[in-house]
């Protein structure tokens, strides 16, 4: 199996997996725990993936999520999180719901408008690969990360319940 079919294998059993639903603000912790999914590639499969078949999958998501939102006794909605961390490399998908009045993570983040940003930025980033370089250069790429507003991009949505 390639890297690329991992990475679409892993992003469609995040989206046949049961979500861990609580209308409760205190169990956060379990949340994210069930509920997120971290994705790492290199930055040769990031060549082979469009932004466009990330989306696909993304949308089958959020669409499982709304379907268990329907099935569920709790009236509740899901605050839907994608995110890309350029220092670890990461590109993270976690929903909490909607109670939170807190993102689950920490630093500094840019708010961006769309999910198709998020994703560009993750397969189209030098740093896939990590960071592994002499010290000079490694302080040099150090710097130039600090010198941005940023290193989390983050998209932020909320999936309603409905109506059945």
């Amino acid at each position: 199996m390639s890297d690329k079919q991992t990475l679409f294998n892993n992003l469609s059993v995040f989206e046949m997996a049961d979500l861990f639903l609580t209308d409760k603000t205190d169990q956060t912790a379990k949340e994210i725990y069930h509920n997120t999914l971290a994705l790492t590639i290199s930055s040769e499969v990031a060549k082979k993936i469009s932004t466009e078949e990330v989306l696909a999958s993304l949308a089958k998501i959020k669409t499982s999520v709304q379907n268990q939102l329907l099935n569920s006794p709790l009236s509740i909605d899901m605050n839907y999180h994608v995110w890309f961390n350029e220092l670890e490399g990461q590109l993270i998908i976690c929903l909490i719901n909607a109670n939170h009045d807190k993102l689950p993570l920490e630093g500094e983040m840019q708010f961006v408008e769309t999910e198709q940003e998020v994703i560009y930025r993750f397969l189209t980033s030098p740093y896939l690969d990590g960071l592994l370089l002499g010290e000079e250069s490694k302080q040099s790429v150090k710097d130039d990360l600090h010198d941005e507003e940023s290193h989390i991009w983050i998209y932020k949505e909320r999936i309603v319940k409905g109506r059945r």
